[in-house]
């Protein structure tokens, strides 16, 4: 793009659907969307858009709504937020944020990716064969010394009973101890 709305000219990488469709248009001129009666490009597509979105029952949206859609479209199927930056030409990452929309599959799949990670720290999955046999009094005996240990460096506070045992249990995963 010779010119883009920060006034510097950038590459717009374009996918291989695209550069099918693009390549499958007759080429009457060096323009890949050119007015027939002037071969030059148009100056604006309002109308050509307007009537598009008109016949496809879409009057309310907008050419930045497709921006919207891109960013998220993309940002959904695992592109990071970088690589969406760069695609889109936006100069500051948080304009890119603002358009990225996480939806709720995503989000999911992200929490979902400690189970994946690490199957056994939630008590799901199944147990490596090669480790021991062990009972929950004994991961919290184990873990005792280490949590005294620990909270003789910080400050006390009441920790309840789930978090305790969170902590026993990864405490026992980072010993080679699985239930």
């Amino acid at each position: 793009m010779p010119m883009s709305k920060s006034g510097k000219a950038r590459h717009v990488p374009i996918s291989h659907s695209l550069e099918l469709l693009l390549n499958s248009i007759p080429k009457v001129c060096e323009w890949v969307s050119a007015n027939p009666r002037t071969p030059k490009p148009f100056t604006s597509f309002f109308y050509s858009w307007d009537t598009a979105r008109c016949q496809a029952g879409l009057d309310d949206v907008r050419v930045h709504d497709l921006e919207h859609s891109f960013a998220s479209f993309l940002v959904n199927n695992g592109r990071s937020l970088l690589e969406v930056q760069r695609i889109l030409g936006h100069t500051q990452i948080k304009t890119t944020q603002r358009y990225a929309h996480l939806d709720r599959r995503s989000l999911l799949s992200a929490v979902n990716e400690i189970t994946r990670a690490a199957p056994n720290i939630l008590g799901e999955g199944s147990r490596p064969q090669h480790l021991p046999d062990i009972t929950k009094a004994q991961v919290l005996r184990a873990s005792g010394a280490s949590r005294k240990a620990k909270a003789a460096r910080e400050p006390s506070r009441k920790a309840c009973p789930h978090e305790l045992e969170m902590i026993a249990r990864a405490e026992a995963l980072r010993a080679g101890i699985a239930f």
